[in-house]
């Protein structure tokens, strides 16, 4: 039967996995095939013999072991032995007795035997040697009795005497057991002191329950044992996490390790291609214009970060310069108002003197005074570009090198270019005016020489002018330059922000898709369950008469056995009965057989009297004989004597006739007194296997009440069963429903997160190729106007030597 299951059941997978059968119709026919085996091994453990009687055994092993135990715990081990050593000695006692009274017995009736006649003698020797041959088989038949049931005895006392060691050592074992789940309870409710306020109180009172739980108190070892199991299962679950978390650690440690080692290789290799191209520099721009948008974007924002840096100290140095200079323009500015003084004074005493005596020494003052005025101008004029005159003094070198550090502080150098500008016209109308003064003065003397110096300067005056337009010009291409930079960075920014919300959606749609996988599962796990459940109720009115007439058919079968028990029992009342007949029958045997041997031992006695009396007649009857010699009275004594002699005969035969049958009746007696015994000891072992077979029914009778209640029992969980299923048919109904609602929103909710992702996406582009524009407009800048730092330094230095040869110019004049 079971074979064919199998088969069945590997036919259905089979079809399975062709695609004949679905997975739920599979599932659904497997449980019906798993439920008839169920049914059909459980009839045939029913009607098994050996699992009855392999029950009975088990039960009857509990109550003996419930049974020991309880003599262990009352100490009636010791009393049973005193018990059972002094019913040893009084059988011994006993058996001395009776058969030291046996032997003065028969020697009394030997002794007895021996006074009487000849025949007498025969007959009684007949007799004794019958008698005790009965008696000696009797004997030996009662002392191989004792002698076995003394053995037996030995022997289940030895049983006994080891189930009771046993018991005591599983006593120990098991006090053991308790102490140390006990102490484990006590550490498990020492530990949750502070948790619960009711164990702690438990806790405080179990050392004083500790002899009482070890005794009685089984409801309180149960409740320590399960709650020691689920503090274990729950230490062996957190062993279980703990195990997991570590793994779990160890890959996302191994994978940062990875992502650490790939930011450094891609750092390292941003770093090359930064190296490698500004190595290459101005010369490579057209070759560099080929590559990919990433990697320009990737070096111009190493770049921008490595110009930032250094850019950051540049500044530092030149905050410190400006200061300085600061402090040379606040010196020059006072230089200057003394020389307008001056210039003042002069004008004043030209104006008042007339003589042409007193203008050589005046124009001689003046280009002085104007040199000085020259000299604080430029002075002035050079902290606002930012050098000093060592530096002019020294090279270009430290020219050049300044204003290549100096590429993105172009706000200093703006308000440097703006702030020469103005001074250096300033200068040329302080000069224009003091040309126009001078020739005033010197009009008859020195106005051809002062026209032709005022013109050399002027015309290096314009030229400086423009070579300061082209300065400014080469600082507005630095501003643009530096604009450029920054809208790089921000777009840079706003790239990496970009990335990193696209990032968190591109997150969140991975944790909304696997929710909705869940729910997805959820849904299907619902409508199986839901499936199974309505296939389960409309199979529930078939298994509902199934255990219907499995209770039937239990009560048929507790019905015949408690008849069986009442027939057994009504067999052991009539047993017990005839015992009671028997035993009645066996006293009045034993008082009859009592009365015929006090009756032999009468007719004995009498018989001896009447031989002895009969031998001294004889004896008399012979000394009268010889004394009368007269054969008259001899005759008549003869005669007397005769009928004398004739009677105690009679009587003497009478005796023994007598003496003979209650011989007789004592050995019908014995017969009769050992069939009884026969019968009596039929009737006990036939009481004791109907005693066995009453224990055995009550048993069966025990354990079919148990079926029938079970039976009941599973009948009202199926029936309970069946109105629980409506309520979890409904509570199914709106998981489903929920779980279609949460499949909905989820799927809604990753088309929103997906279109804003298309949407970043698109933005993200955007920005990109607006920074690769920005990068492609800064290297063309760069590749046509090469270094402007370097250009700018050129241009300076021709604008200083123009101020120099201007100045050098005056002083020759002077």
């Amino acid at each position: 039967m079971r074979l064919r299951f199998r088969e069945a059941g590997i036919k259905r997978l089979e079809a399975v996995a062709s695609g004949k059968i679905s997975a739920e119709a599979h599932l659904l026919k497997e449980k019906e095939e798993y439920l008839k085996e169920i049914e059909v091994l459980r009839a045939q453990v029913d009607r098994n013999q050996e699992v009855t009687r392999f029950a009975l055994e088990n039960l009857r092993l509990k109550e003996e072991i419930r049974r020991l135990k309880s003599l262990c715990d009352e100490g009636q081990v010791e009393m049973m032995n005193e018990q059972i050593k002094a019913l040893h000695n009084k059988l011994l006692e006993a058996l001395d007795w009776k058969l030291m009274h046996e032997s003065d017995s028969l020697m009394n009736e030997k002794t007895k035997s021996k006074g009487s006649g000849v025949n007498d003698d025969l007959n009684e020797l007949i007799s004794s040697q019958e008698q005790d041959s009965a008696w000696g088989s009797n004997l030996k038949e009662e002392n191989e009795f004792l002698r076995m049931q003394a053995i037996h005895n030995k022997a289940e006392m030895d049983v006994l005497q080891k189930k009771l060691e046993f018991c005591l050592d599983e006593k120990e074992e098991l006090e053991r057991y308790v102490s140390e789940l006990l102490n484990k309870l006590e550490e498990e409710r020492s530990s949750r002191l502070e948790k619960e306020a009711v164990q702690q109180t438990v806790v405080r009172s179990s050392p004083a329950d500790v002899p009482t739980i070890k005794l009685n108190d089984q409801l309180e070892l149960k409740t320590m044992v399960d709650a020691i199991a689920a503090a274990s299962q729950r230490e062996a679950e957190a062993h279980e996490r703990a195990f997991k978390l570590s793994q779990e650690n160890e890959e996302l440690r191994s994978k940062l390790k990875s992502y650490v080692e790939d930011n450094k290789q891609l750092l390292e290799l941003y770093e090359q291609n930064a190296a490698e191209r500004n190595y290459k520099g101005s010369n490579e721009g057209e070759i560099n214009e080929n590559d990919t948008t990433d990697h320009t974007d990737a070096a111009l924002h190493e770049n921008c970060e490595e110009k930032q840096v250094e850019l950051k100290k540049v500044v530092d140095n030149l905050e410190q310069q400006l200061t300085e200079m600061h402090e040379e323009n606040e010196k020059l500015m006072g230089l200057y108002e003394r020389a307008m003084q001056e210039r003042d004074e002069f004008k004043r005493m030209f104006s008042s003197s007339g003589t042409p005596n007193r203008m050589e020494p005046r124009e001689f003052e003046c280009p002085e005074k104007l040199v000085e005025v020259d000299g604080g101008e430029d002075s002035l004029d050079k902290p606002h570009v930012q050098f000093d005159s060592k530096d002019l003094e020294g090279g270009t070198a430290p020219l050049c090198s300044l204003m290549q550090d100096a590429g993105e502080s172009l706000e200093l150098n703006m308000l440097g270019a703006i702030e020469v500008i103005p001074s250096v016209k300033d200068v040329h109308s302080d000069l224009q005016s003091e040309a126009g003064n001078y020739m005033e003065i010197d009009q008859d003397t020195t106005a051809a020489k002062l026209s032709e110096d005022l013109n050399s300067a002027r015309a290096i005056l314009k030229q400086a002018l423009e070579k300061l337009s082209y300065s400014a010009k080469t600082v507005n291409e630095f501003c643009s330059l530096e604009k450029s930079f920054c809208e790089i960075d921000n777009l840079s920014r706003e790239i990496e922000v970009t990335e990193s919300g696209i990032e968190e959606k591109q997150r969140h749609l991975e944790s909304v898709a696997i929710i909705s996988s869940e729910t997805k599962e959820r849904k299907a796990l619902t409508d199986s369950k839901l499936s199974a459940l309505k296939y389960s109720l409309s199979n529930f009115s078939s298994s509902v008469a199934y255990f219907e007439q499995r209770e039937a058919r239990a009560r048929m079968r507790l019905n015949a056995s408690l008849s069986y028990l009442d027939n057994k029992k009504d067999e052991l009342a009539n047993l017990k009965k005839s015992k009671a007949e028997i035993e009645v029958l066996l006293s009045k045997i034993r008082e009859s057989e009592s009365a015929t041997r006090s009756n032999i031992v009468l007719l004995k006695s009498k018989l001896e009297e009447e031989s002895n009396r009969q031998e001294n007649d004889k004896v008399l009857f012979a000394i009268d004989n010889l004394d009368k010699v007269d054969p008259s009275q001899r005759n008549l004594c003869l005669g007397g004597k005769a009928t004398e002699l004739l009677k105690t005969e009679e009587e003497k035969s009478k005796l023994q006739n007598e003496i003979k049958s209650s011989r007789e009746s004592l050995a019908a007696i014995k017969m009769r007194f050992q069939d009884l015994n026969k019968k009596l000891m039929k009737v006990e072992k036939d009481m004791e296997g109907v005693s066995m077979e009453i224990q055995k029914g009550s048993k069966s009778v025990e354990e079919l009440k148990f079926a029938m209640e079970s039976a009941i029992q599973e009948k009202n969980t199926l029936l309970e069963i069946a109105e629980n299923g409506k309520a979890e048919i409904d509570n199914l109904i709106l998981e489903y429903q929920q779980s279609i609602f949460y499949v909905d929103l989820t799927e809604a909710e990753m088309k929103a997160i997906d279109e804003e992702l298309k949407l970043e996406s698109r933005r993200l582009e955007q920005l990109q190729i607006m920074r690769a524009t920005s990068g492609k407009k800064v290297e063309q800048w760069l590749s046509h106007s090469g270094l402007l730092s370097e250009k700018l330094g050129a241009e300076l230095q021709s604008v200083w030597a123009t101020f120099e040869e201007a100045k050098s110019l005056l002083e020759s004049e002077h």
